[in-house]
């Protein structure tokens, strides 16, 4: 049986917390891994048998390998969130029986469930939370990173707004500067990204509660 709407934004509650535990165990793991090598530099046969006696690991364990861990953990996040925010349109749209098709909509993505759910659907959806402009933020960041690289181009609108994020307190985004402005995610990014949709799916259960009194 299809869920309802309410139904729809727990279960995606429920994964979000078990992605939180995913990206704790998964810091740790590298935190873990890192001290490990750092232990086999003074330990030969260790080193040997970890590292395969390599002793030039030190810069990609600390610093690389966890920025791919945490740019493909968070393209994965943003994903999950734009599809659950289809699907509930879709849920929505068959409990009111609404006639319009989510196709109409011009938008894409995240501002697409938006227009549908407020517009067409009447719901109180909370466009003017803080949740939301961090939201929007994550977008920005996102495109930047499928379409860029990360690599931030100066003059590019959207490149810009990142820039501007990676300047706010808390955003856990700095920028490396090379011959080209880098995204870096620290490790807190991901905690943050995931509160952030808990406190924002909390607000939507508000809303579809509003819509249905």
């Amino acid at each position: 049986m299809p869920k309802n709407s309410f139904q729809h934004l727990a279960y995606f509650l429920h994964r979000l917390r078990r992605l939180r535990n995913y990206v704790e165990f998964s810091e740790t793991n590298w935190e873990e891994k890192l001290a490990s090598y750092d232990r086999s530099l003074k330990d030969d046969d260790l080193n040997l048998k970890s590292f395969g006696g390599h002793r030039d690991h030190w810069a990609d364990l600390a610093n690389e390998f966890p920025q791919y861990h945490r740019k493909a953990s968070f393209l994965m996040i943003f994903a999950l969130l734009e599809d659950d925010l289809i699907q509930l349109c879709k849920s929505i749209a068959a409990e009111q029986k609404l006639t319009t098709p989510l196709s109409d909509i011009s938008d894409r993505g995240i501002d697409r469930a938006k227009a549908y759910l407020s517009k067409v659907a009447g719901m109180a959806f909370p466009a003017k939370t803080s949740e939301w402009e961090k939201i929007k933020a994550f977008r920005d960041i996102r495109n930047v990173l499928v379409h860029a690289a990360g690599y931030l181009d100066p003059g590019n609108a959207q490149h810009e707004r990142v820039k501007k994020f990676s300047q706010t307190k808390y955003s856990c985004v700095s920028l490396q500067h090379h011959a080209q402005s880098q995204i870096t995610l620290e490790s807190g990014f991901l905690p943050s990204v995931i509160a952030t949709l808990e406190r924002f799916y909390e607000h939507l259960i508000a809303g579809t509660k509003k819509t249905k009194a």
